[in-house]
């Protein structure tokens, strides 16, 4: 499976039911670099082939290696609670599980994992996390891509991509039960984890995001799902809302689960996302930092620094399609080596008597005009590669320096009674522009207030703030301590390079 890691690219495919988000990815070194991504539409997965066909012509994907994420409608799983038990008896519960669904093995794909250690009384069980996809809908996906000219090398579910990137972001504490929500326009997707554990997930449409009544859908179907999760969780509730997507209304969705629900609520939005990532290359564990849930997910998913993931492809399947690619290939290859040949051949000899004596008189000649050409080209290309190069190094780094410039000094200066909800960033010709939203929790207004005005004197002496804005939003009880109280305070500005 890393055989996909040595590529210099390759592409990650999200398939929905009517949505396919497409992107090229490049490991620079160590460096992650997206150099293409599009959203398009499909009516039905039979019309992947075709459209993907329309992209290849135009943006030239063919002949490349992909990475494959499911729709949560398409993927099912379920729990099993089990004591330390070998790999072999846990394989032979989790088949005998799955023939309650299918009639045979042979009509499915599937794949578990251990997902965390509980205790029950004085026995430890394992939690062991089975997820499961007809074999029917992989062939078609596989056979669509490979039409295209495209090899699926991983396929996997988008709810276990939530659970990599809940693990291997910020997000994770063991103590704390999450919920992801990915909001497009037209439908919304929820993931549920206790700690580390996925325990649920779903999908359901929204008409109209635009006004309140698709909001207050929104409100319901999360209130059901968290509502589930408490009854069968003895009590435990969400602690923490992650929200992404592609919907232009993200931030009023943000704005208004955070009112209603009362707990943090974490934004990855793509406007963001897109004028930050497509600026820069960055190192893939720095991607919990960036926004997006989409391309987040398909960095939760790379095996580069996620130990365990997903494969869907049944490993006796993928090696004989593998073997009659790679077979095909190899006639091809010797045909055309052998036309090659035949063809040279023949020309050579048809030309050799002809010119070779004139070719001998020229030689000595052309190759003294070949090698003073060269040195010349050589040495105006090295000054102009080196001007290019040193020009667009010394862009990124001045980019790069300066925001991270900010965030240190940004860090020096905040007290442990501030912490911040949502921070925005976009490029501009010479700097950056900002926004965040921070909380302050205090014991009563006065020290909420000094806490404040200390802040936003320290925050003024940041010699490369220009246009600051500070202004106080509002103060109210505290959900998660009710002893003590919150203020809500934003912060607009730019960054100079």
């Amino acid at each position: 499976m890393k055989g996909i890691f040595m590529k210099k690219s390759f592409l990650v495919i999200g398939i929905e039911e009517n949505e396919v988000k497409l992107m090229e990815v490049e490991f620079k070194g160590k460096l992650l670099d997206v150099k293409r991504a599009l959203i398009f539409n499909i009516k039905s997965i039979d019309e992947l082939s075709s459209s993907l066909m329309e992209k290849i012509r135009k943006d030239g994907y063919k002949n490349r290696t992909a990475i494959v994420l499911l729709p949560f409608s398409r993927v099912s799983n379920f729990i099993l609670s089990l004591p330390p038990m070998p790999k072999s008896e846990i394989k032979s519960i989790v088949e005998r599980e799955l023939r309650k669904n299918f009639q045979s093995l042979e009509d499915v794909c599937y794949e578990f994992f251990i997902s965390g250690t509980k205790v029950e009384g004085e026995e430890k069980r394992k939690e062991i996390v089975v997820t499961y996809v007809s074999k029917e809908y992989i062939d078609t996906i596989i056979d669509s891509l490979n039409r295209c000219g495209i090899t699926p090398a991983i396929i996997t579910s988008a709810f276990q991509a939530y659970h990599n990137l809940l693990i291997y972001s910020k997000l994770y504490k063991p103590e704390k039960s999450t919920a992801f929500l990915d909001v497009s326009e037209t439908k919304a997707s929820i993931a549920l984890f206790r700690g580390n554990t996925w325990f649920l997930s779903r999908d359901f449409p929204i008409e109209d995001f635009e006004g309140m009544g698709g909001l207050e859908k929104l409100f319901i179907e999360l209130n059901r799902a968290f509502y589930y999760f408490k009854q069968k969780n003895r009590g435990y509730e969400i602690n923490q809302l992650v929200v992404g997507g592609n919907n232009p209304a993200i931030k009023e969705i943000k704005n208004y689960l955070l009112e209603n629900f009362r707990i943090p609520v974490y934004v990855f939005d793509w406007e963001f996302l897109k004028e930050f990532m497509f600026s820069r290359s960055f190192p893939p564990e720095e991607l919990d930092y960036f926004a997006n849930s989409f391309f987040l997910l398909v960095g939760a998913s790379l095996n580069y620094f996620v130990k365990d993931s997903i494969n869907f492809i049944p490993p006796e399947l993928y090696e004989k399609r593998m073997l009659r690619y790679r077979l095909k290939g190899i006639g091809i290859s010797a045909l055309a080596i052998l036309l090659i040949v035949i063809f040279a051949n023949k020309y050579l000899s048809s030309i050799q008597s002809s010119y070779n004596d004139s070719l001998l008189v020229q030689k000595k000649y052309i190759e003294k005009l070949t090698s003073q050409l060269r040195e010349i080209e050589s040495t105006k290309s090295e000054r102009w590669l080196a001007k290019r190069r040193l020009s667009v190094l010394e862009s990124s780094y001045r980019y790069a320096n300066s925001f991270s410039e900010f965030l240190r000094e940004l860090s020096l200066i905040t007290p442990e009674e501030i912490t911040f909800e949502f921070l925005e960033c976009q490029k501009m010709d010479n700097g950056w522009r900002f926004s965040f939203d921070g909380n302050i929790t205090a014991n009563e207004p006065l020290e909420a207030q000094e806490i404040f005005s200390i802040f936003s004197e320290k925050i003024k002496k940041i010699k490369s703030i220009k246009n600051l804005n500070i202004s106080s939003l509002q103060m109210r009880n505290n959900p998660m301590e009710s002893n003590k109280l919150t203020m809500i305070f934003k912060i607009q500005g730019e960054i100079e390079l």
